[in-house]
């Protein structure tokens, strides 16, 4: 009972609620030893005990120990907005990529350009962002974070996932686009998709996954009907 009150206290205290739940489960996992095996997982706490007993004091640790971590759970969702603004979702990088240096685990992203979004004086910018935010959001899982990074670029984390889960999402993501109500005429465009190396920050996974999607745009401009020549300049 006393590792559990170092845990919540330890969550309590942390300012980054995802990468504090993983130093309480590491730090309980080491803290059991010999006596039992802490795993957490996309279906939640998992306490394998290394022997067969079976007592109600470790029925208790285990419905308190899935307690705290939906507490640090419903934490982490209540801090990160459904869509975040370009600050916000380099921060949320950073702080996700620290995270998954840290346990070892994977983390992919996705930066894309939304076609047909008309900026500018008169238009209502906020709207049409939040049309398009609001319509990947649903269109991935509860942890992804997306972001509006500026103009008509948005982009979505996905922690523990690599670039084929990313691929996967963003497909949702593109048909949960086009299935918008109006005559908006959106749809998304050129995408570029990075998944984090080892030893990379948050800023430059962002910064590979943008370039990634510049390369993409550049390259559908030749190869799209009348897009040119790679070999050749553009008309100027």
């Amino acid at each position: 009972m006393r590792a559990l009150a170092r845990a919540a206290e330890t969550l309590a205290a942390s300012d980054a609620p995802e990468a504090g739940l993983e130093r309480v489960l590491a730090a309980l996992d080491g803290e059991l030893g010999a006596i039992a095996m802490v795993e957490h997982d996309a279906d939640g706490i998992h306490v394998t005990w290394h022997d067969s007993r079976h007592e109600e004091l470790r029925v208790a640790f285990e419905e308190t120990l899935a307690g705290i971590v939906r507490l640090g759970e419903a934490a982490t969702d209540r801090l990160v907005p459904s869509i975040l603004d370009g600050a916000g979702f380099r921060a949320a990088v950073d702080r996700v990529a620290a995270a998954a240096r840290w346990r070892g685990a994977r983390m992919a992203m996705v930066v894309f350009e939304v076609e047909g979004m008309l900026l500018g004086p008169g238009i209502d910018e906020s709207w049409l962002v939040n049309t398009v935010g609001e319509a990947a959001r649903g269109a991935v899982r509860g942890d992804d974070i997306v972001g509006h990074l500026g103009a008509s670029q948005f982009a979505v984390l996905f922690p523990r996932a690599g670039t084929f889960e990313a691929r996967s999402a963003f497909r949702r993501v593109r048909e949960a686009v086009l299935r918008l109500d109006g005559d908006n005429g959106l749809v998304c465009g050129s995408a570029g998709f990075a998944e984090l190396e080892p030893g990379q920050t948050g800023a430059q996974l962002l910064a590979d996954t943008r370039g990634r999607m510049n390369s993409a745009r550049i390259r559908s401009a030749y190869t799209t009907p009348g897009g040119g020549n790679p070999t050749q300049p553009l008309a100027g």
